[in-house]
């Protein structure tokens, strides 16, 4: 798969691109929330159970998501 074509690569271009910053969780979360979007509306709906939990508000359900795909900035494997 693309790197641009996963929420999770789409955000560690992101994260790139801004200099490496020390994004907080909070801050990743809302990042991934936005990519999250932005591949829906291209049709590259590639996780649509964290869509789903992102429509019902489901804030420990999206926490554990972003902490589970180890972001080296907030929890490296």
């Amino acid at each position: 798969m693309i790197k641009e074509n996963s929420l999770r690569g789409r955000v560690i271009l992101r994260w790139e691109k801004a200099g490496k910053p020390d994004w907080s969780l909070e801050k990743t979360i809302s990042i991934c929330i936005e990519v999250e979007r932005e591949l829906k509306k291209v049709g590259l709906h590639r996780t649509p159970q964290f869509s789903r939990n992102i429509m019902e508000n489901n804030k420990r359900y999206i926490r554990n998501w972003v902490q589970g795909c180890h972001f080296e900035w907030i929890n490296p494997r």
